[in-house]
């Protein structure tokens, strides 16, 4: 049986999803991706997630929506990668956060798409073979 794809979501998409009345297709999309256990998560990103969490009682149930998640663990492969990455980004004056760096390394070990609502994700795809796609916003407009 064929492993079954999965989607890297990252935390700039999480946030746009969670805002009060996010709607549209892609909410839809990611409501799928979820249910149908096609949107993963790494560590990087759940980070960003749980630190930005108001109450105890948010982090709790957030962390426990995480947890049913499939992972995408930091392997050696995926810090390799990041490291090559990164020499070839600032090779070409593209400078991006490191966390990013990491999120792609991860979607490209991986051979995910990589969900988003981050500029900097298209600036790195355009030097190196990452499947970036960039959601719009809840009102439509784009990151």
């Amino acid at each position: 049986m064929a492993e079954q794809q999965i989607n890297l979501v990252d935390t700039s998409a999480w946030i746009e999803a969670f805002r009060p009345g996010a709607r549209g297709p892609w909410v839809e999309e990611l409501r799928r991706m979820v249910t149908d256990r096609q949107a993963g998560i790494q560590p990087i990103i759940r980070v960003g997630l749980l630190a930005g969490a108001w109450s105890d009682a948010e982090y709790e149930k957030l962390s426990t929506v995480l947890d049913a998640l499939p992972h995408l663990d930091m392997t050696a492969d995926v810090w390799r990668a990041a490291e090559s990455l990164g020499f070839k980004l600032r090779r070409h004056g593209v400078n991006v956060p490191v966390t990013d760096i990491l999120i792609a390394a991860s979607a490209m070990v991986r051979k995910c798409a990589l969900i988003h609502r981050d500029h900097h994700f298209p600036l790195i795809a355009r030097h190196a073979p990452l499947n970036a796609r960039e959601i719009t916003g809840s009102a439509g407009r784009k990151a």
